[in-house]
């Protein structure tokens, strides 16, 4: 995940299957979290914050469908706190 000018990283999914969001728009995260869950094919993927961050979109609904590829979610990277 490379952030873009805007110091934004999209998240997108591995393979094709179920979304489980596990976040809000507008929501500060920490590295770690989980902001989604894809199943598919009996494989379910977390995909986590890679560090501190606002989730700035949600790209798909809850419990859609997605191919692989398909952004997931949007966040902003944020500096850490000491």
């Amino acid at each position: 995940m490379i952030p873009n000018k805007k110091n934004q990283v999209r998240v997108s999914a591995n393979f094709a299957g179920e979304v489980e969001l596990c976040c809000r728009v507008g929501e500060i995260v920490h590295a770690g979290f989980c902001l989604v869950e894809v199943e598919g094919d009996g494989t379910i993927e977390r995909l986590c914050a890679k560090q501190r961050s606002r989730v700035i979109e949600l790209c798909v609904e809850q419990d859609a469908m997605v191919e692989k590829f398909d952004a997931l979610v949007v966040v902003e990277l944020l500096a850490d706190e000491d």
